[in-house]
């Protein structure tokens, strides 16, 4: 549910996304080592995961601040 929301609502997830799309094929069809595939899997990965927290935590703040939100 809190991805399918996050890919709905979000348009900056729903761009790593389609990173994630094009970049994990293309760390498997690079000829590195093992560890360097890892890394370029990973990072991407990475970056989803931390684009959901951001967003988790600006969802559990904005209706506690006291600011006007659009």
């Amino acid at each position: 549910m809190g991805l399918k929301t996050a890919f709905l609502t979000e348009a900056a997830f729903r761009q790593l996304v389609y990173i994630n799309l094009v970049l994990q094929p293309s760390a498997l069809s690079l000829d590195v080592s093992k560890a360097e595939r890892a890394i370029l899997m990973l990072v991407p990965l990475l970056s989803l995961a931390i684009k959901l927290l951001k967003t988790a935590i600006e969802n559990a703040v904005d209706p506690v601040s006291l600011d006007i939100h659009v």
